[in-house]
């Protein structure tokens, strides 16, 4: 069939076909080497924030826990020098901690022996006649605006609550819905233990953290990477801490998510493993690049969470989409203009001449053979070219002929 096409033709389609080879390898060379640096790119970028994230979050903590043991020692100091502490004391010393700390919206303070500590003010005591001061910071971002609410009794059950007064640890509450005074907050606990002079424990002091104003900060439009990407805050056993979707604060990530990529972050934070990983988000069902860091809470705090940022496949590769598409563009254009060039070359650069000078040579065969007294001479001579020493040739040939007969 190839050897029925005209000169022209041939040329064009082995012309158009082999920069269609060239950008072909040149496309895929260079999907090859992008996609590699995106996805590395990618990965450092998903690492660096993770971290950062990680690294905000731990300050905040360690900034709550660091007020709350300068507080434990100056309960202690107190009791070394009076035998007790004073309640306004006590209260001037929560209203320092809730003041330095931009995050915290309640503090408390529970003393065990009722009767050192049962003429402050009403507030201060729950029906029960225990003595849990409870302060309120209307403006967490600004000093002042601290007032005495109702007393708690529920702090009493709370598990860091708990574990200060039994096993005389400081720890971190259940990351949820936290009801205190009326009032219900989304947060955490951070709570230690109090202790006498002979290191007794005589109550605990704690503060409310406030997740939703890190979920504000973590899921704000200028923070995000990638289109339609997720920041998660896991607290320890896979526990969700902050979402984009509120409704799964305070639940097991791997019960919200079926998907077995969710217990690769429980997995991981046991192991405290930190790395890159394929998640699958219940809510899209989508192929996410998740990077997980693990980070303690506060200096040699024996409890981990992990930040995790979760960014769509599609979003990642965005650029590479747009790359190929913008080269697939330019190519085509460059196809087509080269094919348009080669077409009004060929055509009338070597196909026209070509004809003529085919006419011209089987025109003087004619009149070699007698067929026609008269014969042309190619006017195609002007060109230095091959076809111009062609013309010339027969050109020459055609008047030897004639001189000759």
């Amino acid at each position: 069939m190839f050897r029925n096409f005209s000169l022209g033709t041939k040329i064009i389609a082995i012309v158009s076909l082999s920069i269609i080879f060239g950008i072909s390898i040149l496309v895929g060379f260079v999907i090859f080497r992008t996609s590699n640096t995106l996805e590395l790119e990618a990965e450092k970028l998903l690492n660096s924030a993770s971290n950062r994230y990680a690294n905000g979050i731990q300050a905040i903590s360690q900034n709550v826990y660091s007020g709350l043991i300068s507080l434990q020692g100056n309960v202690k100091g107190m009791y070394q020098l009076h035998g007790k502490v004073d309640i306004e004391d006590l209260r001037m010393f929560l209203e320092n901690v809730l003041d330095t700390n931009s995050w915290t919206s309640y503090g408390y303070i529970h003393m065990v022996d009722r009767n050192q500590y049962s003429d402050g003010n009403p507030l201060y005591y729950t029906k029960n006649g225990d003595f849990i001061m409870v302060l309120s910071d209307a403006n967490p971002t600004s000093k002042g605006g601290v007032k005495a609410v109702n007393a708690e009794p529920a702090i009493l059950s709370w598990n860091s609550a708990k574990r200060a007064l039994q096993d005389k640890q400081e720890s971190a509450g259940t990351p949820g819905d936290i009801r205190i005074s009326g009032d219900t907050v989304v947060g955490y606990t951070v709570t230690v233990p109090l202790f006498d002079n002979k290191d007794k424990v005589i109550g605990f002091v704690g503060v409310v953290v406030r997740i939703d104003l890190l979920r504000d900060e973590l899921n704000h439009p200028s923070k995000s990477l990638y289109k339609n990407d997720q920041r998660l805050l896991i607290a320890d056993n896979g526990l969700i801490a902050s979402s984009p979707k509120s409704e799964f604060i305070g639940k097991i990530i791997s019960e919200v998510n079926p998907h077995p990529s969710s217990s690769k972050i429980v997995e991981m934070q046991k192991n405290k493993e930190n790395g890159i990983f394929t998640f699958v988000p219940a809510s899209t069902g989508e192929k996410n690049i998740a990077q997980l860091f693990n980070f303690d809470l506060w200096g040699n705090s024996s409890q981990y969470w992990s930040m995790v940022i979760i960014a769509p496949e599609t979003s990642v590769s965005k650029p590479l989409y747009d790359l190929v598409y913008t080269i697939l563009i330019v190519s085509v254009a460059i196809l087509l203009a080269v094919i348009i060039i080669i077409y009004f070359y060929v055509k009338y650069g070597i196909s026209d001449r070509l004809f003529r000078l085919q006419n011209t040579l089987f025109d003087f065969f004619k009149y070699v053979n007698h067929e026609t007294k008269n014969v042309s001479l190619s006017k195609d001579i002007t060109s230095n070219d091959e076809f111009g020493s062609m013309a010339k040739a027969i050109n020459d040939n055609i008047q030897r002929t004639q001189n000759a007969l």
